[in-house]
């Protein structure tokens, strides 16, 4: 527990993460496999900080655009793109930290589900 997380793992965990944002029955226990070994408050960060401001929009829509997953590509590039341009953009950085502070209280029922399978995660991976 509490190793740090690599760019490769970050990518993985935010591929993972996008899943929690489709419009299907979700697993949660199979979105966190392998994620036991990372902080668990950093993988709240990237949740929140990270792929919900890009993914979660797909949520707020009536009949959700996306309901079978996101292209990993498209979720590694996107977010990318946001981390970037946060560095950049005084505008975009407070517009970014603003939709955490929403999406952090419209999604923490998800963030819940993820604890959770967290939690049961080694007699998941038993069964």
């Amino acid at each position: 527990m509490g190793n740090k997380i690599s760019q490769s793992d970050r990518e993985m965990i935010w591929v993972l993460f996008s899943d929690a944002f489709i419009d299907t029955e979700i697993n949660y226990c199979q979105i966190v496999i392998g994620m036991s070994k990372f902080p668990r408050e950093e993988l709240k960060d990237i949740f929140f900080e990270e792929v919900a401001p890009v993914c979660g929009h797909n949520m707020l829509a009536t009949i959700p655009t996306i309901w079978s997953g996101f292209s990993s590509e498209w979720v590694k590039q996107e977010i990318k793109r946001s981390i970037k341009r946060k560095k950049i953009s005084l505008f975009y950085k407070i517009f970014h930290s603003l939709t955490v502070v929403v999406f952090r209280r419209i999604f923490k029922k998800i963030w819940c589900e993820i604890e959770g399978a967290l939690d049961i995660l080694p007699s998941y991976k038993e069964s």
